[in-house]
């Protein structure tokens, strides 16, 4: 009698999945890696935040992705809400990849974490800004003085893309939250997409995975909503289940 899959843990290099042949020879092409947990049900969040989502194997894909990565995208709502610190070093990349924090009104506090605790510097991205304004130009001078480094982009999430090859990182991973995830999905950035299901059941969905985003959310950047924009299809290229009912999936975009 064969063991079941369920009863086997996968590892974070199981889940990574190989690095596209494609994409490694073409230097100047941008290649984004969103990742994302959401319950059974649907839900980004459980009470308000995603921290009780996946199991350590989540935790050590999360790391993975974040150890091929060049810079690591989030918004500043996220890093606000999930209490975001900066990338840690490694053994084996003392230089981490920067954290990317994306926001329009710079509602991000110089103090917290993920700015005055970087060993690379935070970037601040500021899509379709002037932070020459003056009820911005306090703001980004307060992060500059903190450490991080403020940078204008053109409006969308292909602005966002832009600013950060624009200093030599193409490889990009996407860490919510569910307006950003929602921007770049319908702007076709995706490249590929690491899904952590998680066996827990919710009577409502507070937060879905993906959203239109309002017109006055901090993330929107410029781009098309996502009800505009058609739907895209990516191929399934991995399934591991884990004995705690934990599914990882991993998702290419259809070429």
């Amino acid at each position: 009698m064969t063991d079941s899959p369920f009863d086997t843990w996968p590892t974070a290099q199981d889940l990574l999945g190989p690095d596209l042949a494609a994409h490694e020879s073409t230097t100047d092409t941008p290649w984004v890696r969103m990742i994302a947990a959401m319950t059974a049900t649907g839900s980004a969040t459980v009470d308000g935040t995603s921290g009780s989502l996946g199991n350590d194997v989540d935790s050590e894909l999360l790391l993975a992705v974040r150890a091929w990565s060049d810079a690591v995208v989030v918004t500043a709502a996220t890093v606000t809400q999930e209490g975001y610190g900066p990338v840690e070093p490694t053994d084996t990349r003392p230089n981490p990849p920067a954290l990317a924090i994306v926001t329009r009104s710079l509602d991000i506090s110089p103090d917290c974490p993920a700015i005055s605790d970087a060993t690379t510097p935070t970037l601040v991205v500021c899509p379709g800004a002037d932070v020459s304004e003056p009820k911005l130009r306090d703001k980004a001078q307060a992060l500059g003085d903190a450490g991080a480094v403020v940078l204008t982009a053109e409006p969308g999430p292909a602005g966002i893309v832009n600013a950060l090859q624009s200093r030599g990182m193409r490889k990009l991973s996407l860490e919510g939250g569910p307006s950003l995830y929602s921007q770049f999905v319908a702007a076709g950035l995706v490249d590929e997409f690491y899904l952590t299901m998680d066996p827990t059941v919710t009577a409502a969905v507070p937060t879905p995975l993906v959203k239109d985003p309002d017109a006055n959310s901090d993330a929107r950047s410029g781009g098309a909503s996502a009800s505009a924009v058609p739907n895209e299809a990516f191929d399934l290229t991995g399934v591991h289940p884990c004995p705690d009912s934990v599914v990882f999936l991993h998702y290419v975009r259809r070429r």
